[in-house]
Formats: structure tokens, C-alpha cells, sequence
């Protein structure tokens, strides 16, 4: 007897473990920087575990009245959307901080211009990606992108290229 594994789905339950697990214990590493940054005891920096779970309790109940009214995929869906977004904050904030702290005030025009140059970058993947798939972005079809769409993908790549 051959047994049918639904590949996709058990990639997503591996997702949602995984997500589920670095997001409860990120936590710890975190508690001596808090501690040190923020000149904390022990009993405060304490709260900051104990108030993570304090939001499972809390958001519980919602959830699994959402979960009745809505059904588990679309809230599964909405969950794991607000909580990338909390996680890109923390990340891009993360990121941001590291990197105030170790730039000088008087670098802080190449800072700038470094990171405008992330904004470039974006503006040509934009571009490249509405003229290889144009009904995503509903401009037309392969082959047959508007005029005035192709002017504008031109313009937006030169532009970014350039940044």
C-alpha cells in the first residue's frame, strides 16, 4: 500500500513549527542585550518573557473565536502576514540600529546615499518583474505591454539603475 505525502503540506507545517519556535525562543539571546542596553535587573528584564506570554493568553481567546468564525486558512494566513510584518520591523530595526551606532556623524550623507541606493535596486527589480510577467501588475500580456507602460518600466529602470 502506497501512502500519498502531501509535500506542500508538510512544508508548511515545517514552516509554521519553525516560525513558531524563533519566535518564542528569540527571546532568551535577547534578555542580556536588553539587560545591557537598557541597564535592567533581573526582575525587569524578566517581564519581557513573561509579558510574551501574557500575549498568548491574551490574543487566544480572539483567535480562536476568529478561527470558528472565519476558518483555520484564512486565519493561519492573516497570522503568519502580521507576524512577518513584526518581524521585518524587529529585523529592518535591528538592522538600522547596528548600523546608526557604528556610523559616524560625519559618514552620515554616505549612509544615506548607501541606503537610497537599496531604493534604486528596487525600483529596477520592480521594473524587471512588470515587464517579464505584465498581467500581475495588469499592464497587458507578454508581448503586448502598453506604450505607455513600457516608457514608464524604461524610465523607472534608468532612473534606479543610476540611484
Amino acid at each position: 500500500m502506497k501512502i500519498k505525502f502531501n509535500i506542500q503540506l508538510i512544508v508548511f507545517v515545517m514552516v509554521v513549527f519553525f516560525a513558531i519556535s524563533f519566535i518564542t525562543n528569540i527571546i532568551g539571546p535577547l534578555i542580556p542585550q536588553f539587560i545591557k542596553t537598557y541597564n535592567l535587573s533581573l526582575v525587569l528584564a524578566s517581564f519581557l518573557p513573561l509579558s510574551f506570554f501574557f500575549s498568548y493568553g491574551i490574543f487566544s481567546i480572539p483567535a480562536g473565536i476568529y478561527l470558528e468564525r472565519y476558518g483555520g486558512k484564512i486565519i493561519m494566513f492573516f497570522a503568519f502576514f502580521i507576524s512577518s510584518i513584526g518581524a521585518a520591523i524587529i529585523i529592518g530595526g535591528s538592522i538600522g540600529t547596528f548600523i546608526a551606532l557604528k556610523i559616524e556623524m560625519t559618514a552620515l550623507q554616505q549612509l544615506v546615499a548607501a541606503f537610497h541606493s537599496l531604493v534604486g535596486i528596487a525600483a529596477v527589480f520592480v521594473a524587471a518583474a512588470a515587464f517579464y510577467d505584465p498581467a500581475s501588475f495588469c499592464i497587458g500580456k507578454v508581448g503586448s505591454i502598453g506604450t505607455s507602460s513600457l516608457v514608464e518600466m524604461s524610465i523607472g529602470t534608468f532612473i534606479g539603475a543610476i540611484t
